[in-house]
């Protein structure tokens, strides 16, 4: 098992109300709990792929509200605190200059 982020196409399927994804690059491993490196992949993804509107999924077992993007997988497993997480998004838009964005996440409370 894996913990590491995707970069991925989303579009509407051509069957129906469905989505299709392709991944457009695997971005290795890393300490995915540490907010620095959810700021630069927001920054990176925005910039090297423009689009009309871009979307943040994460998906974690989480902590509830103790944190969530916990990464087991890191040397010294870690979990991303909201206060972590908020200022990721925050940074990660502000240098990608962009105001707004659909994040959505499936974590467990």
């Amino acid at each position: 098992m894996t913990s590491h982020p995707f970069v991925l196409h989303v579009r509407r399927s051509q069957h129906g109300d469905v989505l299709d994804s392709d991944t457009i690059k695997d971005l290795g491993q890393f300490d995915m709990a540490d907010p620095k490196y959810l700021a630069a992949f927001i920054e990176g993804a925005v910039k090297a792929f423009p689009a009309r509107r871009h979307a943040l999924i994460a998906w974690d077992h989480g902590g509830a509200w103790q944190g969530l993007i916990e990464d087991e997988f890191a040397p010294k497993p870690d979990l991303m605190d909201l206060p972590g997480f908020r200022a990721a998004l925050l940074t990660g838009m502000k240098a990608a200059g962009i105001r707004k964005w659909t994040c959505s996440s499936s974590i467990c409370a």
